[in-house]
């Protein structure tokens, strides 16, 4: 159940179009290399003229090629979207933190962020938390 929260969530947004786009690239890529072995076949057995045949060999080497290319701007946005969250993640607070400060951070905002939600803290006391750096006790 976690996992599927992770998916669906927007934290590590750039990472995700880049893997989307990547998993549609080549899912599109197997389908055209499925398919036209297919369409071939058929052809074949109903005797087609030789531009169907023709037809097939040039989807089937242009498709994939056309299909990857048109992936590019899309996980370039999505590489600019990862890299931008790193950058505003390592100088929000003024200087670069290690990805341990970085985790560490992460889990004392997950537990200011639990204690919300049960009710033991307020809203002020989260945000005073977060933005001071103080801690509260639990």
């Amino acid at each position: 159940m976690q996992k599927i929260k992770e998916i669906f969530n927007f934290d590590n947004i750039g990472q995700k179009i880049k893997n989307f786009v990547k998993w549609c690239c080549w899912i599109t890529i197997l389908l055209v290399w499925v398919a036209c072995p297919i369409a071939f076949i058929v052809l074949l057995s109903e005797g087609a003229p030789p531009e169907g045949y023709l037809i097939i060999i040039v989807v089937a080497a242009i498709v994939p090629v056309a299909v990857w290319i048109s992936a590019w701007p899309l996980y370039a946005l999505g590489e600019l979207v990862h890299r931008a969250c790193n950058i505003d993640s390592n100088t929000s607070t003024g200087g670069i933190k290690s990805s341990v400060q970085s985790q560490a951070e992460q889990k004392k905002i997950d537990k200011l962020e639990s204690l919300r939600a049960k009710g033991l803290i307020t809203e002020a006391e989260f945000i005073a938390a977060i933005t001071d750096g103080s801690n509260v006790n639990d």
